[in-house]
């Protein structure tokens, strides 16, 4: 059987794909395969972020508009395929299928038979790199996403429950937060029946019970990669990696909560830290790498990892070590 170039990870806000697709490219790694991750938050992503972002050609709200931006993706995927077809390795995309493209949809309120028309062509792009796709989902819309924004925060929170400009409530009664619930349910339900269209090798995974381990044991078995399990590293006393470290400008505040570190950021409530050695460690879910130094009493964090953030490469000193 053709060897798969491209494994998509795919799903709505919240059910997991970051910290799936990241624990993937692991499984790649410990399998000593050549890999290549691509985080939606990434910098330069090659459908993401070309020609100045998504859906930036034209407008959301005639065909026109619409048909343009539509071309647009299909020639990001096309240049992305031929790309990743001349490459090496396995290349590991979360979201960028259905999230956040079908988000434009929605605020355009584009038709849905046209919305599936754009799937099967896209399909025709991407089978050439024999894609498999990981759809994750929770079969409850409303507490996945209520559960997402204990994590995230209050500046999530309002972006997912913003209807404004969103044409998909000219046709559908808007009444408020329950409406945008709603609204995420037939975004998940429109996803699950373009995924049943794909002809290519797909997983389906319900992460409602967050039993991530058991999950990564069924994608490795799909993907025919061995099972290792992440030896967490013995680091002993945590606390000395607590503190608010800053380089006059940004800052990052690092607390330790029930043996666990977490970084607290102002666009997340907070994300665990993951270690990956001595005074090394990843963020869950994001190509984030936090290297600490200890030198004359001092102590420091440099960041770097691949991620369209400004204190990336930077050098930041503790001012406060509680």
């Amino acid at each position: 059987m053709k060897e798969t170039k491209l494994i998509i990870v795919t799903g709505m806000s919240g059910v997991g794909k970051s910290s799936t697709s990241q624990n993937i490219a692991r499984l790649y790694k410990r399998n000593c395969i050549e890999y290549y991750r691509y985080h939606e938050e990434m910098k330069d992503h090659p459908i993401r972020w070309a020609n100045g972002g998504e859906f930036k050609i034209g407008s959301l709200y005639t065909e026109e508009g619409m048909q343009k931006n539509i071309e647009d993706i299909y020639e990001r995927w096309e240049k992305f395929i031929d790309y990743i077809l001349s490459a090496g390795g396995v290349h590991v995309m979360e979201g960028c299928l259905f999230q956040n493209i079908i988000r434009y949809f929605f605020t355009g309120n584009y038709p849905k038979e046209k919305i599936i028309a754009y799937y099967d062509e896209l399909m025709k792009v991407l089978e050439k790199a024999n894609p498999h796709i990981i759809f994750l989902h929770h079969p409850d819309v409303k507490a996945n996403l209520e559960r997402a924004f204990k994590v995230r925060g209050e500046k999530w929170k309002k972006l997912i429950l913003d209807p404004e400009r969103v044409a998909y409530f000219e046709t559908h009664k808007y009444s408020g937060d329950e409406s945008i619930f709603l609204m995420w349910e037939d975004y998940q339900n429109l996803s699950y029946e373009i995924f049943e269209r794909f002809p290519v090798k797909k997983l389906k995974i319900d992460t409602s019970g967050e039993e991530w381990e058991s999950y990564l044991k069924e994608i490795a078995s799909f993907l025919n990669l061995k099972y290792c399990k992440k030896e967490i590293p013995q680091i002993g006393t945590l606390d000395k990696y607590c503190g608010t470290f800053t380089d006059g400008f940004y800052e990052v505040k690092v607390i330790l909560e029930d043996n666990i570190l977490y970084y607290s950021p102002s666009w997340f409530n907070h994300i665990k830290m993951i270690p990956l050695g001595y005074d090394v460690f990843e963020l869950l879910g994001f190509p984030i790498i936090f290297t600490y130094s200890f030198s004359q009493g001092k102590k420091s964090i440099t960041v770097s990892g691949n991620y369209d953030w400004e204190l990336t490469g930077k050098t930041l000193m503790v001012v406060n070590s509680t």
